[in-house]
């Protein structure tokens, strides 16, 4: 299934965001416009997505030269610039985008039973301030009147998530059991996007800075 996203400019800039998503969600550097569209509804628009790669490696919002070829599996690496760049975008609620498949977690390896993990500073601030917004962003909302109850679990299983992140070093399965799987229901069942949206940052700050770390 794709969407149409509206613009160019909306197109380019939900790109980006798919790209940044699809990347953590991966876990790999190099990801292709076909792997993104896996995963994301994404406008299968292939003049734009020439001219929106094209955009990406002017502004150094990815690397280049770009190859010759099939367009949907040109690898796309974003830099530090794009990276930044499709942050702010998350940040300012700007994009939303639906995830496409019967499993928002697909892709994501279970951790080892017994792999212990202990975070540092960064990786502390990299994931909390995401916890902190979704957990604002639940309270505040009212819920979903077709499925009572589902705001109240999704949000004591995210703060049971975050106490555990807190510690500081704990075993990154219990984290995947509690805060990975509560995100994985709350984007395949709730109904308010935006929160979906901050639900969708979290999943990749989690993959990336805890669950695929080096």
């Amino acid at each position: 299934m794709t969407i149409l996203v509206g613009g160019y400019t909306s197109f380019e800039e939900h790109l980006l965001v798919a790209i940044y998503y699809t990347s953590n969600i991966l876990a790999k550097d190099e990801v292709s416009f076909a792997e993104a569209k896996s995963l994301y509804a994404l406008d299968d628009n292939t003049r734009w997505l020439n001219r929106a790669m094209m955009h990406f490696v002017d502004v150094k919002w990815a690397e280049g030269p770009l190859l010759l070829g099939d367009v949907e599996n040109q690898p796309i690496e974003l830099t530090a610039a794009g990276l930044r760049q499709a942050e702010e975008l998350i940040a300012a609620d700007k994009i939303v985008l639906e995830r496409i498949g019967a499993d928002p977690l697909g892709g994501i390896k279970i951790p080892a039973s017994d792999r212990i993990v202990s975070l540092n500073h960064n990786q502390l601030a990299a994931v909390v301030q995401p916890i902190d917004d979704l957990v604002g962003a639940l309270d505040a909302d009212n819920g979903d009147p077709d499925q009572p109850g589902l705001r109240e679990q999704i949000l004591g299983e995210v703060r049971a998530g975050r106490e555990l992140i807190r510690a500081g070093t704990f075993r990154s399965f219990l984290l995947y059991e509690t805060l990975v799987r509560a995100l994985g229901e709350l984007i395949k069942r709730y109904s308010n996007p935006t929160i979906v949206a901050l639900a969708n940052a979290l999943l990749g700050a989690l993959v990336s800075e805890i669950l695929q770390a080096k």
